[in-house]
Order: structure tokens, then sequence, then C-alpha cells
């Protein structure tokens, strides 16, 4: 019973998979012309995108209505990251043999059918109507625009004939005076069956931003070139010149209104969005309280999709983050798509420092409703944190070292007295050499005494190079960067010397590792090599000790 069962389900599956790929399968028919002569030849095609066999058609159903050719039928393949396709193809010349409404009836081959196709048929040939041949469609999705803001205007050109018979064809591209146009992407070319007719279409979008209030007029493109025409009855060939006529088109700038107040942004839709994230890639959610590690990092993703406007005129985004936080943010990116939507993207690399509570804050962009003609806001809520001690904690060094007091001066006083005038003159300045140049070496052998046990007090009571390299291998960028910045503030005076320089710059290179755009790993080694060169640096300082009297 299970065997019988299981047998019908593989039957089943295998006529559902079969209808499937039936339904998949295609198959067309197309001509090169749909307005010819009697007995004008004309090119007959009839394409599948499966493999058939080459008596698939029966091109004999046309025989009472025209001349027929030899059959060319053709089948290829391709295979492309593992999936094949396989295309047939017959092709057929064909000639009217009667006047007015001509059909080529349905073709059917392994379950597909073709659209009939109808010709028109005239007893003599005359020279074709270009507008018929080459015809231009244009459409803008926005005719009432506001100083700044843009619509995109699409262009697209039909060329009914074969386009080698074109000679020197050039497309004169729009234009509008007052506005500014200009392309977004490349041109497109590609071939299309209209009604039965294969036909060449050639695309392409443009952007128009308009700048000031007004009326202005949009100009369509134009095709220019020659159309090398041939009669296949007489057997001559002209050459017929194309200056299609360029269409037009007004479009309406409104003043911009004057209750607005701050940034002026017109849009027809816009749209702000955020996300958040941890050091480990969990999400975060704004509905409830989130608990951190104090100097973890938090990433918030915001994201603002906008219609109707350019990159330029989106906001940068500015957010004024409370002091315990360390932000680190990165550059906007920005991305257009091909329905004209600009979406700019902005990552924030965002640490906390301090243990407590913390809210992020909320943002709101103002813009303008072009659709509604109403101002508008779009905002993201805010994100409360819970910041808790960090395992293994952070150091903290002293803010400065007190400069030692300066020892009192003394004061000798000295009398002569039972000598002549001139030996008590000599005696009182030789005496008084003696006894400034006294003076002054106590108080420097003083001074250096005091200064030396206070540097020897001081020093002992900040940490040593060994806890601060631990805290490099840690490899937590806030803490590195607290505990290198008091290590230098404490120890070193001169902060603009070169061997501090290089540690500072050290400190930017580990940063924009870790929250750059191109983020990359970073060494430790590198810090701490530029720190044991900055204390060989202090220890090669010459002492300035007192020359000898």
């Amino acid at each position: 019973m299970m065997k019988k069962g299981a047998k019908l389900v593989f039957v089943l599956m295998a006529g559902l998979l079969t209808s499937i790929s039936a339904f998949a399968q295609s198959l067309q028919a197309s001509v090169n012309k749909t307005q010819v002569a009697q007995n004008e030849v004309i090119n007959l095609r009839v394409v599948a995108d499966t493999e058939l066999g080459s008596d698939a058609i029966n091109f004999n159903v046309l025989k009472n209505d025209f001349f027929l050719g030899q059959p060319r039928y053709g089948r290829s393949s391709n295979n492309i990251n593992g999936h094949k396709s396989v295309r047939t193809e017959w092709s057929i010349s064909i000639a009217p043999m009667k006047n007015g409404i001509v059909t080529i009836p349905s073709f059917t081959a392994d379950g597909m059918q073709t659209e009939p196709i109808q010709l028109r048929v005239t007893k003599e040939q005359s020279e074709p109507n270009l507008d018929d041949l080459f015809h231009f469609d244009m459409s803008v999705d926005n005719h009432t625009l506001y100083p700044q803001q843009s619509a995109t205007l699409r262009m697209q050109l039909m060329i009914k004939v074969d386009p080698r018979r074109l000679d020197n064809p050039q497309i004169i591209p729009p234009s509008i005076d007052g506005m500014k146009l200009e392309a977004t992407g490349e041109m497109k070319q590609g071939q299309r069956v209209i009604d039965g007719l294969e036909v060449t279409i050639v695309e392409q979008a443009f952007r128009i931003t308009a700048e000031q209030p007004g009326t202005y007029t949009l100009h369509g493109p134009k095709l220019t070139g020659s159309y090398v025409y041939g009669d296949s009855l007489t057997g001559s060939t002209k050459v017929m010149p194309i200056n299609t006529t360029a269409q037009q088109m007004p479009i309406t700038v409104k003043p911009i209104p004057n209750d607005i107040k701050g940034n002026w942004l017109p849009a027809s839709a816009l749209e702000i969005t955020q996300s958040w994230q941890d050091d480990q890639g969990n999400s975060l959610s704004a509905n409830v309280v989130n608990t951190v590690k104090q100097g973890s990092s938090i990433t918030r993703t915001i994201r603002i999709k906008a219609r109707g406007t350019q990159e330029e005129y989106l906001p940068r985004i500015n957010i004024d983050y409370p002091s315990s936080l360390r932000i680190y943010p990165e550059q906007p990116q920005f991305n257009t798509g091909r329905d004209g939507v600009v979406t700019m993207t902005v990552k924030q690399v965002i640490i906390p420092t301090e243990v407590g509570e913390v809210s992020l804050p909320s943002y709101s962009v103002n813009w303008w409703d072009s659709n509604l003609d109403q101002a508008k806001q779009a905002s993201i809520g805010e994100l409360k944190l819970v910041v808790e001690k960090s395992d293994s904690g952070l150091i903290s060094l002293a803010d400065n070292v007190q400069p030692p007091e300066p020892a009192p001066q003394a004061s000798t006083t000295v009398s002569q007295a039972g000598v002549n005038s001139l030996w008590q003159t000599l005696t009182f300045v030789f005496g008084s050499l003696w006894i400034i140049s006294s003076t002054i070496a106590v108080i420097l052998w003083k001074k250096r005494g005091t200064t030396n046990e206070e540097r020897t007090e001081n020093a002992s009571s900040q940490p040593s190079f060994q806890q601060l390299a631990d805290t490099i291998r840690q490899g937590d960028c806030a803490k590195i960067e607290r505990a290198v910045n008091d290590y230098i503030h404490a120890h070193y005076c001169d902060h603009s010397s070169e061997a501090v320089l290089a540690v500072k710059e050290e400190l930017s290179v580990m940063n924009q590792a870790r929250f750059g755009t191109n983020q990359h790993p970073w060494k430790a080694d590198n810090l701490l090599s530029k720190i044991k060169q900055l204390a060989k640096t202090k220890k090669s300082r010459p002492s300035h000790q007192l020359e000898k009297l």
C-alpha cells in the first residue's frame, strides 16, 4: 500500500513538473515589415525557447496566400552557471500574392502556439512614412516641481526597420532652458516584438532638477541621419533624410512656501529607518532597556530613502550625543536606483565610557511633501542603555603632578671693621661675592634634593609600564586610548615632541582600523614599540648638574 502511494505521489509530482516546464516555454513569430507591397519579399522568423525538431513547424499553411522560399532551421544552447537554455529558430522568405489585409496564421508546436500577424498589402510599393518607422515616446513622472526637487524623464525610441539601413544616425538628447538636466545611466538598445513586428528599442533616463520658480518647456529628443530605402519591385535604392519632430512638454516650478522653517527639502516621498547592533552582531531593540558593558561598541545604522530629490540635498546627520559616549561616524554612502529613489546610509560606532543609564538620542528630518503640498517630519526613536562596569576595568591615572615647592632662601649678614678704607672696600667686595656664590650653591643643592625626592614619590604612585602594556594587549580601543593619553599627560610635559606625536598617530591608526570604513586588523606591538621609544627619549635627556665651583 505504501509503495502504491509513493508511486502515485511520484506520478503527480512528475506531471506537475512537466506542466510547469511546458508553461515556462514559449513560441514566438515575427516579421521585419507589416506594411508591404504585393509580391514584396519579407522575412518570417519563428523562435522557440526549447529544443524542437526541424519538422515541428509546418509552413505549408502559407501556400494559399504567399510565395514561399526554403525554410532555414537552426538550434543553439547556452550553459551559464549550471543553467542550460536551448533555442530553436526557423527563418523563411515569404511574399504576399494579393492585396488588402493578409494574415499569417498561428503556428503550433509541442503544445505551444504563436500569435497571428496581420499584414497590410498594397498593389504598388510607395515611399514609407518615416514618422511611422521612427517614433519617440517621452514620459515625466512629475510635471509640477519645487526648487531643488527632481523628476525622472524616460525616453524610448522605436526603430521599425533594419538598423543596418541607417546612415550616420544620431540622437539629439532632450533639453530644457532654466532647469538642470542630466543623463542617469547608459543608453540601452535591444530587440522586441510588438504586434508581430520585430523592432529595435533605444532607451535612456534623465533627471530634471528645478532651480527657480516659473513655467518651462521641455523639448524632447530627435533622431537625425538617413534611411537607405530599397524598392524590391523596381530594384532602385533611395536615401531618405531622417529628421523627427521633437515633442514638447510643459513643466511648472512652484515657489517655496513662505512659512517654511529650517532646511528646505522637497520630495515626493521620504522615509527614515534605523537599526542597532552590539559588538557581537546582535540586534538591539528600541522598545526595551538594553544592557551593555563599559567600553563595548554599538553600531547605529541610519537610512534615508527619498524620491524626487538628489543626494546633495539630503541632510547630513548630526546628532548631539551625551559626553559619556565616544562617537566614530563613517562617511555617508549613497545609492540611486533605477526608479529614481535616492538612499543615504550612515553608520555610527558608539562606545559608552561611563557606568550608568544613558539614552542615545532620537533624530528627525523635516521635509516638504510635493504631492500633498504640506510639511512633514520623518523621525527615528532613541535607544535606552544601562552601562555596566567592564570586567577588566579602566586604568585611572593622576591628572597632573604637582611641581616641587622652591626651597627657602638663606640670608647672611657680614660686617667688617677695624681696617682702613681701601682694605675695607676690597674685603667687602670679595666677601660679598663669596657670600652670593655660596648662597646660590646651597639653594640649588637643596632644590635638587627636594625635586628628586618628589619625583621619586610621584613616580612610585604611578602605574608601571607593564600595567599599561597589559591594557594595550587586551585590545579594547576605548580603554587603550584613555590609558595612553593619561600616561602621556602624567609623565611628559612636552606633548609636541616627535616621540609623543608618534604615539598619538598610532592611536589614530588603531581607531581607523577598528571603526573606519575599511576595517582591517591592528597590531598592538606597533603602539608598544612607540611607547618604549618614548621612555628611552625621556631617559636620554641630559641632567643639568651643578658645575664645580
